[in-house]
């Protein structure tokens, strides 16, 4: 059967001529409270045909979602792109030129109806509009203070500021064995601590007290670290308002684990879990995807039970292998188990297999219609979906340092440990390993100072990259490029 991405065109068709009839004439139900007082809960709509170059900000469209049918008000238009908003909601969602299936033209309600082109609808459909320019003008405008003092000061936080984060990995050993894993020849070496120590630690505390937060991870699972939740305790105790993270397969993640993360207020966990239950243990060899997805509803029902919102449960969702058909199910999924945010990750290719079915690859495949998809049913669940994109020009990632097991100091994932192997150009590169200094023989203010580790982060700040740096920028910049193009964010 012929498909239009991965919807067989049949359906497709069905769909449309539903909507032909509706917008024919025949009134539609409204449902909700999105659009008080303008539209009720059972209020009959008459939609009609509407071209994109027809719709303009203030209309009110309804558009396809899946097997929804929203009904939201148009706020801005871009090239290929409409952010929508209900008049009684603060949210803002999107919508592309394949999804809308019609513009509201009349209300009924009681048997009274009232058109589009009465005084009452265009007045709220002017205000709706000025309201929300209105408010992207001052959150522009908030925002130039800080972006003015921060350009200033860039130089000078160069040499003197501490980083606004750190990740501290505590293990190096795992129990799984994931295809795209770059710390395979990590776990159970001897070359490497399989745990950071009470001591090594320490020396980091300053430096989390000093600016509030900590991201616990690993070269391996950071849960096998018997001492996890005393660093945590110690954190906690130290600094009450710090932001700490933790990064878990979650196949550890007990109950007893689960009700640690509730007690000690950890602010968010990153599940590392790719496609459906059915899929990631093909990628994720060793995991049982039916228990981590259980794990993660345990945890969320335990967070309710003690009227918690922390941990918030955010999964790293790598597209490669296929993963990218699944994200919209996953979705699905996520809200049904708890989970508040996504951050969707494009795999950094090791070898020509990786880049067969990534997201980039796998999305000229459908022209997108999967990742607009997704983007849209995260905003209609509220959940956060965060894409994988790049700062033009920039590079930041040294300023969020990697400290081992055994206290080495590396700038960034990219470039710790054993180093990494990056295909590009039909051709695989290897990235050495940096590391500017270790925090059991020096302080970290020490390294952070170091006139080595100043000079990188001020050519990555002004995308003035070495040859490595460069080569890992522009294969994130490829896939950042293109989700731009697909999703109109420019």
């Amino acid at each position: 059967m012929e498909s239009i991405g991965r919807q067989p065109k049949v359906k497709q068709i069905a769909q449309e001529l539903l909507l032909a009839e509706s917008a024919r004439g025949e009134p539609v139900l409204f449902h909700g409270n999105s659009m008080l007082p303008l539209f009720r809960d059972g209020d009959e709509l008459r939609l009609a045909p509407v071209t994109w170059a027809e719709i303009a900000p203030g209309d009110i469209v309804t558009y396809r979602l899946e097997n929804k049918f929203p009904t939201l008000r148009v706020v801005a238009k871009g090239k290929s792109k409409l952010t929508l908003m209900g008049d009684n909601w603060p949210q803002r969602y999107e919508a592309w030129p394949e999804h809308i299936l019609g513009r509201v033209v009349a209300r009924t309600r009681a048997g009274v109806t009232i058109s589009s082109g009465a005084l009452a609808w265009r007045l709220r459909a002017e205000f709706a509009v000025l309201s929300f320019r209105a408010s992207v003008s001052v959150n522009r405008a908030a925002g130039s203070p800080r972006r003015i003092w921060s350009a200033f000061t860039s130089r000078r936080r160069q040499r003197f500021a501490t980083p606004p984060n750190i990740q501290v990995n505590v293990s190096s050993n795992c129990n799984l064995k994931c295809r795209m894993c770059p710390y395979l020849s990590v776990h159970g070496s001897s070359e490497h601590l399989d745990f950071m120590d009470s001591s090594t630690f320490e020396r980091i505390l300053p430096l989390i007290k000093s600016i509030g937060a900590v991201h616990f991870s690993g070269s391996g699972e950071p849960l096998f670290n018997r001492s996890l939740f005393d660093f945590m305790a110690r954190v906690r105790h130290e600094v009450p308002g710090a932001t700490i993270d933790l990064t878990s397969n979650g196949t550890l993640l007990t109950e007893e684990k689960a009700r640690k993360l509730v007690e000690h207020k950890v602010n968010k966990i990153h599940v590392s879990f790719d496609g459906l239950p059915e899929r990631v243990g093909s990628i994720r060899r060793g995991v049982n995807g039916s228990k981590v997805v259980e794990n993660i509803r345990r945890l969320s029902t335990i967070k309710r039970e003690a009227g918690s919102t922390l941990p918030v449960v955010q999964v790293n969702y790598m597209t490669g292998y296929g993963t990218y058909w699944d994200l919209v199910s996953f979705i699905h999924l996520a809200r049904e188990i708890g989970v508040g945010e996504i951050q969707l990750l494009e795999m950094q290719p090791a070898t020509a297999e990786d880049i067969s079915a990534n997201l980039y690859t796998s999305s000229q495949q459908d022209n997108g219609q999967a990742l607009k998809t997704a983007v849209m049913l995260a905003r209609y669940y509220n959940i956060k979906l965060h894409l994988p994109l790049v700062t033009k020009n920039a590079c930041y990632y040294p300023y969020n340092p990697h400290v081992g097991e055994d206290g080495e100091v590396y700038p960034c994932c990219f470039l710790d440990y054993r180093g990494r192997q990056l295909y590009h150009d039909d051709q695989e590169h290897f990235l050495p390993p940096i590391t500017f200094g270790n925090i059991r023989q020096q302080s970290f203010d020490d390294i952070w100072n170091g006139d080595d580790y100043i000079a990188l982060r001020e050519r990555n700040t002004l995308g003035e990259f070495d040859a490595n740096c460069q080569l890992c920028y522009d294969i994130r910049l490829r896939t950042a490029e293109r989700i731009e193009q697909i999703l109109d964010l420019r």
